[in-house]
């Protein structure tokens, strides 16, 4: 998980300050990172201060978010005014806040590219199998608060027991950053 965060914030240091690629969608597509001018969050004088994520915040709108996930465990995953929490299990339950800014950082950076501004899609390409495969897939229910209003509301099914589908590599970073984040 810390190499992960460590890539996230390597790829924000070096291309924070370039202009962004206008290159074709199918390029974008297939790219691994988002266009870091909407999601830079490095000052002169300060890093990744909490101050600047909720001014990234206000520049998109976003209020508060709600990713309830469904895999191999249950758990909720809130933020909202600068404060993330991490809640749920069945036995035993669990609550906890996290306050690492890279972390809160990382999660933002995510909801802004698939969901906000939707600069980066989930999925690159769908193929219809032959084969059925009946499996149980993680699921992450995200609502999104934008001007003190539910804005969004997005399932997202990671896996089809119909389509080979081939994920965005940027969303399967989200997913197993979701997936390790209550182990932070």
């Amino acid at each position: 998980m810390k190499s992960l965060i460590m890539i996230i914030l390597a790829s924000l240091i070096l291309s924070c300050g370039l202009p962004s690629p206008n290159s074709e969608k199918t390029e974008r597509k297939h790219s691994s990172h988002i266009e870091l001018d909407s999601i830079c969050l490095m000052t002169r004088d300060s890093f990744l201060r909490m101050d600047s994520i909720e001014k990234r915040c206000q520049q998109i709108g976003l209020d508060s978010v709600l990713v309830e996930y469904y895999g191999t465990d249950i758990y909720d995953i809130k933020y909202s005014s600068g404060k993330m929490t991490i809640s749920g299990g069945f036995v035993p339950p669990f609550e906890k806040q996290i306050f690492d800014i890279v972390t809160i950082n990382s999660f933002i950076s995510y909801i802004d590219a698939f969901f906000v501004t939707k600069n980066e899609t989930v999925e690159i390409a769908r193929k219809k199998t032959g084969d059925i495969i009946v499996a149980e897939y993680p699921r992450m229910f995200i609502t999104i608060y934008m001007k003190n209003r539910n804005v969004k509301e997005v399932t997202v099914i990671v896996g089809n027991e119909m389509y080979d589908i081939e994920y965005n590599p940027l969303f399967l970073e989200f997913h197993k950053f979701v997936e390790n984040i209550k182990q932070l």
